[in-house]
């Protein structure tokens, strides 16, 4: 048994962990959701437990799966606390994801429950059985249904994520490993009880397992970042400076926006932060150097919803600025993981040579109702000439290591990307666009060179070939179809036609080609242009020009919303940055992304602007006489 094995045979349950936290500091705060909704750890042990036999009383038994809808995380971290405690596994949901796809997942994974917050509920499937988690609600009767005792060999949560056949695929996690993961990564940063750790992923994102448990465990605050929707970078740092934040981890593109916005307005970090995690994407040398003087520890990590959301950590310092044609390392492992890298007859290969990277320890039991796959990517291997066969998942992504067990990730061997934190299976989204009748093939692409990470798609009609561009109604048409079936992250910005597709010297779609090609050259994008009318009002005017300078293209329609046509979390940083600059109006991220048209945010900026909040700064364009 290597170390990450019995790192996982002798993990302490998270109950348990939580519980010895209780019992120590019972009126220290678990969960910080603003100054109207906190809970100590005595307050969230008892809810939890309520709430753990409210789910039994509903018929759930240990081992069932139910689902978790919320938009509140904190309320999120009572009902996965409830689910444990009642024996059972959860299964996040994300009420943003398409109602086919929902329905499509708790039949998969036989959640017959739902717990949800009272605003949730119509999003519940049909056939599925509701429990809201309303505040105040008690039931006499579910006080004498007995908890069951943890068990390490039950399962824990499923977490769903692209599937390059077009169905997402169920990873099923089991407490134990879920124990050993929480307790490595609090021992490794290390958490302490005097840390307040952040929680700022998307419920639907794992990183929300390493947000929650490891803090829980380790006596920690959790501040909730989300409750009122997503911030901008600059909403960030307020959050964070109120709440007294030691430790968030971010996407590498938002840690991106948020360096360049804390330069710009001649910030530093807030003064408690202790340490920023970054994963999902190449960082930026730039920005690593502006951040490395400012003090404060930057940690790169690597990890996938199989390996149990984090397997390795790595303190950036000044060589990652110094050596620029060196990838920056991942790191070493955690307790609870070990990393191999592999040549193709899944051998291991020595330092410095480049393969496949395979993780062991800790890993999810595999796919639900997948066997097929869960064999492909779950395989054993033998370590040695001698060695016994280790059970490996094969992440699909290149990698070497360097002396001292240090990984770099050099990326992917196939089709999947990461955009804004999420990996994806481009062939997901391809397999949902051929099912239109008139789609014979789909071809979808992560645009090269693109400031703001975009999905382009190209398709190519059925029957002969047809390089006409598409019309604005086959555009439209493609986009509302991917966003009935796809998450947002997956819907591409644009969409073009193709007579026949470009092709390598060995035959296969030349995608980095279509990665590369002007946008102009090829069809008419997603968003029509505007139909002819009178003269925008300034302001108005200066809101599409910043849509448009960040999306890279013209022609965008000012009666439409943003996110209508292409646009993106990501991308509405940069605008409300650009807009900022403009007006002297921090427009809140909810706020743009939210608006149905360039109109009604200028509305918006005028209002703050009468108020007094502040005026143009800058000019965004050249002064128009």
């Amino acid at each position: 048994m290597d170390t990450s094995d019995a790192a996982v045979a002798g993990a302490q349950d998270v109950l348990a962990g939580f519980a010895a936290q209780v019992a120590a500091q019972p009126s220290a705060v678990a969960l910080d959701g603003g100054p109207s909704r906190r809970m100590t750890y005595g307050e969230l042990y008892g809810a939890s437990e309520a709430l753990g036999r409210r789910i039994l009383k509903a018929g759930v038994v240990p081992g069932q799966i139910v689902g978790l809808l919320f938009d509140s995380g904190l309320d999120f971290t009572v009902a996965a606390l409830a689910a444990l405690r009642a024996g059972a596994a959860f299964l996040p949901l994300d009420r943003r994801q398409p109602a086919e796809r929902l329905a499509a997942v708790l039949a998969e994974a036989a959640a017959e429950v739902v717990i949800c917050d009272p605003g949730n509920g119509a999003s519940v499937p049909d056939g599925c059985r509701i429990l809201r988690n309303d505040d105040g609600v008690t039931e006499p009767d579910a006080a004498e249904v007995p908890l069951p005792e943890p068990d390490g060999a039950a399962l824990a949560y499923v977490f769903y994520t692209s599937g390059s056949t077009g169905r997402p695929k169920g990873v099923a996690v089991g407490r134990a490993e879920l124990a050993a993961f929480a307790r490595a990564f609090a021992d490794r940063l290390p958490l302490r009880g005097d840390d307040v750790v952040l929680q700022i992923a998307a419920l639907g994102f794992d990183v929300v397992i390493e947000e929650i448990f490891p803090a829980l465990i380790a006596g920690a605050t959790i501040a909730f970042a989300h409750e009122n929707g997503p911030l901008a970078p600059h909403e960030l740092t307020r959050l964070m400076e109120q709440r007294g934040v030691t430790s968030v981890e971010l996407t590498t593109t938002y840690w991106h926006e948020w360096v360049r916005q804390l330069y710009e307005d001649g910030r530093r970090p807030p003064a408690a932060l202790r340490r920023v995690l970054v994963g999902s994407d190449r960082l930026d040398r730039g920005l690593i150097g502006r951040w490395l003087h400012w003090g404060v520890p930057l940690i790169h990590v690597y990890g996938t919803t199989e390996t149990v959301v984090t397997n390795t950590m790595h303190v950036v310092g000044g060589e990652a600025v110094s050596d620029p044609d060196r990838p920056v390392p991942v790191g070493t492992p955690l307790a609870h993981s070990a990393v191999h890298v592999l040549g193709s007859d899944l051998l291991p290969l020595g330092f410095g040579e480049t393969g496949e990277i395979a993780v062991s320890g800790a890993l999810a039991r595999g796919y639900l109702d997948a066997p097929e796959l869960t064999r492909d990517r779950f395989v054993e291997i033998r370590t040695g000439p001698e060695g016994a066969g280790t059970r490996v998942y094969r992440t699909g992504d290149r990698g070497r290591l360097l002396p001292g067990g240090v990984l770099e990730f050099l990326g992917r061997e196939d089709a999947q990307i990461k955009i804004h934190g999420y990996r994806l299976e481009l062939g997901e989204v391809e397999a949902v666009l051929e099912r239109l009748p008139w789609v014979e093939r789909a071809v979808v692409v992560k645009a090269a060179g693109a400031e703001v990470p975009r999905l382009l798609g190209y398709v190519k009609r059925a029957g002969a070939p047809d390089a006409r561009a598409l019309t604005a109604r086959e555009s439209g048409q493609l986009a509302d179809h991917c966003r009935g079936a796809l998450p947002p992250h997956a819907v591409p910005a644009e969409f073009f036609a193709c007579g026949t597709f470009p092709v390598t010297v060995n035959g296969k779609v030349d995608r980095v080609l279509l990665a590369e090609t002007d946008a102009d050259r090829a069809a008419v994008s997603v968003s029509a242009s505007p139909p002819d009318g009178p003269l925008l009002d300034p302001v108005c005017a200066d809101v599409v020009r910043a849509w448009q300078d960040v999306l890279g293209r013209t022609g965008l329609d000012p009666g439409r919303g943003f996110i209508a046509q292409g646009g993106s979390s990501l991308a509405a940083m940069r605008v409300i940055a650009k807009l900022r600059a403009r007006f002297g109006v921090a427009v809140p991220l909810t706020r743009l992304l939210r608006a149905r048209s360039a109109g009604e945010l200028a509305r918006f900026i005028e209002t703050e602007q009468a108020a007094g909040t502040g005026g143009p700064t800058k000019e965004l364009t050249e002064h128009r006489g």
